[in-house]
């Protein structure tokens, strides 16, 4: 029985057997307990494993569905997503946490999800992949790997920190810009106007203190964690790439349970993304207040020049993947 669906119940445990990951006691067929694992890269304190994960363990307690989800995360099971993707698709673990970046290593087209200003804000992130594009493109790639997007909340805006302003694309004008270590993610730094700079991310902070490279971008509360303010004096608003999270599972797992539970699994998917977002979003909040204030660590600059920088990435990105994007790029830009 081919079941899709959108995450899972869950309860937060650092310590258990990881032989137990994927176990399941009682068939699905008789509406027995089935407990699965979700293993991720994530901290244990991040948003996606405390807002989201108990929301969705207390949605799943309340359904008496006799579903329960074990979370392993910091990389417990498999050291990072890709691995974890190649364990679901082996039917070695239940379910991981993925980004379109990863994702995109199994059908190239998600990409499109990770490209510079393709979404104006988290609302507009959340109704794409949440709705109909998403249904088209997530369906293609359950058809192609066998990998089930439950569902997908936001991740975080990501923005330009740098010991200057930056308000508009020639601000970036010869600036090294550290950027994760992907084409798509090297092309987005050159379609805002900078000079992309891989940095494998434990050595950032010290890239930005001995000026390897000039600028980074990232979401505030990881700017925030990892203390860049203290090695770059401004964070402009460029908000050029707004992040979403998938919960993903393996169809090895959703066949394990009955149709009662799917339901479940697809109300708790919905509660965990939602509290996750909201988690996400309320901590950006607070963080934008107090680097607002007149003794913050980092100046805030707020009068960035957002159309001139989506046009500018519009007018490199298109070109270059528009053939492989097909009508997908106007379609979410315009919806």
């Amino acid at each position: 029985m081919n079941k899709s669906i959108r995450p899972v119940a869950v309860v937060l445990v650092a310590g258990l057997s990881l032989a137990m990951v994927g176990c399941s006691s009682g068939g699905s067929d008789d509406g027995g307990e089935v407990s699965l694992g979700l293993g991720n890269v994530l901290s244990e304190t991040h948003p996606w494993n405390v807002c989201g994960a108990d929301a969705m363990v207390t949605s799943l307690e309340e359904s008496g569905a006799g579903v329960s989800l074990e979370v392993y995360p910091a990389g417990q099971t498999q050291a990072d997503t890709l691995e974890q993707l190649d364990a679901l698709q082996s039917g070695t673990l239940d379910l991981t946490f993925a980004g379109p970046a990863q994702l995109a290593t199994r059908s190239e087209v998600l990409n499109i999800f990770d490209a510079a200003y393709m979404f104006r804000d988290a609302d507009h992130l959340l109704e794409v992949m949440n709705g109909e594009i998403g249904d088209e493109v997530f369906g293609d790639l359950a058809d192609e790997s066998g990998l089930n997007v439950l569902s997908t909340g936001y991740y975080g805006t990501r923005h330009v920190t740098a010991n200057k302003p930056v308000t508009e694309p020639s601000d970036l004008d010869g600036m090294k810009l550290r950027v994760i270590d992907s084409p798509l993610w090297i092309d987005n730094a050159k379609a805002i106007g900078a000079e992309p700079t891989p940095v494998a991310f434990a050595e950032l902070y010290l890239a930005l203190q001995q000026g390897v490279v000039d600028a980074e971008e990232n979401p505030l509360p990881t700017i925030s964690s990892e203390k860049f303010f203290e090695v770059q004096d401004y964070v402009s608003l460029t908000a050029h790439n707004i992040g979403a999270e998938s919960i993903v599972a393996s169809q090895t797992a959703l066949d394990k349970l009955s149709d009662s539970q799917v339901e479940a699994l697809n109300e708790a998917a919905i509660a965990g993304a939602e509290a996750a977002t909201k988690c996400i979003q309320d901590e950006e909040d607070d963080l934008l207040k107090e680097w607002s204030a007149e003794d913050s660590p980092i100046e805030v600059v707020t009068d960035v020049d957002l159309d001139a920088f989506s046009q500018a990435a519009e007018d490199y990105l298109l070109p270059k993947y528009g053939d492989q994007w097909g009508d997908l790029y106007d379609r979410i830009r315009n919806s």
